[in-house]
């Protein structure tokens, strides 16, 4: 009932007043908590200003489709067929359903959503484009955007159009259709803004005509503050001080508004003003609870001033949030070892691992903690995996060799020291961690690391096949390499994932491209033999070697089918 006097005549005279009292009668009788986390972050996202009747009518359609009671949806149908059916109504429910279906929103809401357009929508460009938007059917779509199939729709469904264009990556047909709506209504808020967004959009984004698009959406509607934030965006990369300017109007045209405080706060934190930055973040949060990056920023603010209990609450907040957001699980680990001691941050150094398994830090502060309290073996463990996405793996593999030594095993970290030295030879932070098995009494380091690089000699035929491969290959050898590569395979049943993908891309470098499948065919079958967690490492392993986005893919693709493991595989 709170929700009816939206669904009326378009000019309403006050829809913050409405949305209020919406707000406060879903909340008194007993909306879920998922529901109203739902419409608060489409509100967030969509209408910061809640100025126009599209706007209004898709909060009053979104409570009948929600229903406020179990088994209410079909009752919310009715009552909405029973309603008058305007178009802002219709492109509203559009929205409403694009904006559930990109946040995994309800599916209960949606299929009401979409029963009701099915029965009360009949014009069959609207028809058309729904059906060209499922997939999507990209031949569809570029034939719905012709010049004269435009013509023919209106302004409501163009910009609709435009904004999913934009969310599907198809930017030049956005730009096409945004331009169309602009010139038939250049007064159209609605048109200005999303041309701007579209403008924005990556790639080769066009600040000059994102620019341009703003300031005629601002010339429209001078107290939209959502144009004041997405120009004060567009502005911030060249002109800070600019951006600030826009940031600061936004807030005053609507002093609630979250993502004004939000940006704000991110200036002030780039431009090295920490409590000014601290100050907006909390008026962002107070505004807008949800808010978790605004949470979180504000935790590592605290984190990198020392203030681990505010860290400890501000990071818990985002965490609430987002339950998988690794950065604010790894930042509390942090905040917990630094106040309460490694062993209490064990615990949420794991999480933050498994979640963040392609970030170097998450392992790296877990092998780090378990080293501390002398789990030396399982401190190796957890820097193996930081060291396969190491931003720089000889310093950090330096660490890892001495863990391992710690930890007694001294073949393991011989074999990556020489894997290491191949790498860089002059490397000088490796002769801070000789490995006690490499060199003899009395021995020069220097000496012992001439003599193996020439590919050559006694102590280049003692390492073992993998590093003598690494070795010819990192000194331009590569037919040599290759050759003890083959060997040493055809001579061994079953071999290290990691030292066949190692193989498998230096042949593909090479350009043997016959040896490099046969040999990612061979890590695939014994993956398939060893299970979802070899899969999976592996696959890391994988994208981290090879910027080949190709191989990439292919790789991925062929050991998707183990289920658990293709979950973990996709890249973040």
């Amino acid at each position: 009932a709170a929700a009816e006097p939206l669904l009326g005549d378009a000019a309403q005279p006050d829809l913050s007043a409405q949305w209020s009292r919406a707000s406060s009668a879903a909340t008194r009788m007993g909306a879920s908590q998922h529901m109203l986390k739902e419409l608060a972050a489409i509100r967030d996202r969509f209408s910061l200003h809640l100025l126009s009747s599209v706007q209004a009518k898709e909060y009053g359609a979104a409570y009948h489709a929600h229903g406020i009671e179990p088994g209410a949806h079909e009752t919310a149908v009715a009552t909405l067929r029973a309603s008058p059916i305007h178009e802002d109504l219709i492109v509203g429910l559009l929205a409403w359903d694009r904006a559930l279906r990109r946040g995994r929103g309800s599916e209960a809401t949606r299929a009401a959503i979409r029963s009701l357009l099915d029965s009360a929508d009949r014009d069959p460009w609207r028809i058309a484009m729904r059906n060209a938007l499922v997939g999507p059917n990209l031949d569809a779509l570029d034939k719905l955007c012709s010049p004269a199939s435009l013509e023919t729709a209106s302004i409501p469904s163009l910009v609709f159009l435009g904004n999913s264009l934009v969310d599907l990556s198809q930017k030049a047909l956005a730009i096409r259709v945004l331009t169309r709506a602009t010139e038939v209504a250049p007064a159209s808020f609605d048109a200005q803004l999303a041309l701007g967004v579209a403008h924005a959009a990556p790639p080769n984004a066009n600040a000059d005509a994102a620019v341009i698009a703003y300031r005629c959406a601002i010339a429209i509607e001078p107290k939209s503050a959502v144009a004041w934030v997405d120009l004060g965006n567009v502005l911030g990369a060249t002109d800070p001080a600019a951006a600030r300017r826009c940031y600061e109007r936004a807030i005053r045209a609507q002093p609630g508004v979250a993502t004004g405080h939000y940006h704000l706060g991110l200036h002030f934190d780039t431009r090295g003003e920490p409590e000014r930055a601290i100050e907006c973040y909390r008026r962002c949060t107070n505004a807008y609870p949800l808010a978790a990056e605004a949470h979180f920023n504000r935790g590592r603010i605290h984190l990198n001033r020392g203030e681990f209990a505010q860290a400890i609450e501000a990071n818990r907040a985002a965490i609430a949030i987002r339950p998988k957001h690794y950065r604010a699980i790894s930042h509390l680990g942090l905040a917990i070892q630094c106040s309460q001691g490694h062993r209490a941050a064990i615990a949420t150094h794991a999480q933050a691992a498994d979640l963040g398994w392609h970030r170097f830090e998450t392992h790296r502060n877990l092998g780090h903690s378990l080293a501390k309290i002398g789990r030396h073996a399982d401190a190796a463990v957890a820097l193996r995996d930081a060291h396969e996405v190491a931003p720089s793996p000889i310093e950090f593999g330096s660490w890892r060799i001495r863990q391992l030594e710690a930890a007694g095993d001294h073949q393991r970290a011989a074999l990556l020291w020489w894997r290491l030295v191949a790498l860089d030879p002059n490397s000088r932070v490796l002769r801070t961690c000789v490995p006690s098995s490499v060199l003899g009494p009395g021995e020069d380091c220097g000496a012992r690391i001439a003599a193996v690089m020439r590919g050559a000699g006694e102590h280049f035929d003692r390492l073992p096949a993998p590093t003598r491969a690494r070795v010819l290959y990192a000194n331009a050898h590569g037919k040599r390499a290759l050759d003890v590569w083959t060997a040493w395979l055809e001579s061994r049943e079953s071999v290290p994932e990691e030292d066949l993908l190692d193989a498998a891309l230096e042949a593909h470098a090479l350009g043997e491209t016959r040896t490099r499948d046969a040999w990612v065919e061979r890590a695939i079958d014994q993956l398939e033999r060893q299970g979802d967690a070899a899969a999976a490492r592996a696959a890391r392993i994988w994208d981290h070697k090879t910027r080949d986005w190709k191989l990439q893919k292919e790789f991925r693709n062929r050991v998707s089918k183990l289920a658990r493991a293709a979950r973990s595989l996709r890249t973040p």
